[in-house]
């Protein structure tokens, strides 16, 4: 069978142990992706007469995993596995008329990976089966533009790379989608600060789950042991939108730590009612600059989203049809 490019694919399955594949069987409709494998060689060192060059028996491959970024415009059914592997918890709330909110909330990452294959064809017409396993998420952004689709990009590490079809996790995949999905645009966007409506045209909400991703041991076969946290984590936030007031401004130059500080709720609906929400319950207001200028007056605010130890520094509630993330 001949392949175009059209009949590329990427797909992903939760892993039961680090590094251990499975076969994929959640698929994705995506935008772009930049996984490659890492590979480095031991070199030796010996003087050796007559040699004026390293000779061709005189290193080994240090195959060191792959990385890179993937990028996803959101449906309303198909997307909690990958904000569980984000965040670290969830719960399920109750259905109704159809779709089920589960809520995402920070939590241990410890123990959660993921198996991913990408299909790529090349110009002989051959589809090639890319699987990385052990994936672990290391960044995140949620974000969204005026006349543009809500935004999902990752940044994700594995322990390995196999190229080429075999069999179990490493055969070609046959790619299937959720039925009935629908996107998340901004026009079914809302956006709240301290509980009032605020225009904007621009937002983003970043997370780096700072993992320490270079557990490489000489007792380990070259492979990786699971990447774990190794520091607090980062949550950043930016909106832009028209400079309407002096209200959000003033949260910059505020002189107390609660004069800075406000509830940032983002809000996505699909036309069927599906969704996607945000909450920031403690967001701090670290930048704002106002500048005077022949247009229409902008600001763009951003800063960190805190956790004041009882309601947690993020929520993110996916509203959807799924039966289970």
């Amino acid at each position: 069978m001949t392949y175009t490019l059209h009949d590329e694919y990427i797909g992903c399955v939760a892993e039961g142990t680090y590094a251990t594949g499975a076969a994929v069987a959640r698929f994705f409709e995506f935008s772009s992706e930049t996984i490659s494998g890492k590979y480095q060689r031991v070199e030796a060192a010996g003087i050796r007469a007559g040699s004026r060059v390293e000779r061709t028996d005189r290193w080994a491959p240090n195959p060191k995993g792959a990385d890179g970024d993937l990028k996803f415009e959101v449906l309303d059914s198909g997307f909690g596995l990958l904000l569980q592997h984000a965040l670290g918890a969830f719960s399920a709330g109750t259905a109704s008329g159809g779709f089920t909110p589960y809520t995402y909330t920070m939590g241990t990452l410890l123990g959660l990976s993921t198996t991913w294959q990408v299909g790529r064809v090349d110009t002989s017409g051959n589809l090639n089966p890319f699987t990385y396993e052990g994936g672990k998420v290391k960044t995140w952004e949620i974000s969204n533009a005026l006349d543009g689709v809500l935004n999902l990009d990752l940044s994700v590490d594995f322990a390995k790379e196999t190229m080429g079809a075999g069999a179990g996790q490493y055969a070609v995949s046959t790619p299937t989608y959720p039925t009935g999905s629908q996107l998340l645009t901004f026009i079914g966007g809302t956006c709240t600060v301290a509980g009032t409506a605020f225009a904007i045209n621009n937002a983003s909400v970043k997370g780096d789950n700072k993992l320490d991703v270079s557990r490489y041991f000489i007792n380990n076969g070259g492979i990786k042991k699971e990447p774990i946290e190794n520091e607090y984590r980062a949550l950043t936030w930016s909106l832009k939108g028209e400079f309407d007031s002096m209200t959000q401004v003033k949260r910059v130059s505020s002189a107390t730590n609660a004069g800075a500080l406000a509830a940032i709720v983002l809000n996505w609906v699909s036309p069927q009612g599906g969704g996607l929400s945000v909450t920031l319950p403690n967001a701090r207001f670290d930048t704002g600059p106002v500048q005077a200028a022949l247009k229409t007056p902008e600001v763009t605010l951003s800063g960190k989203a805190l956790d004041d130890g009882t309601s947690g520094p993020i929520a993110v509630v996916y509203t959807t049809k799924d039966a289970a993330p």
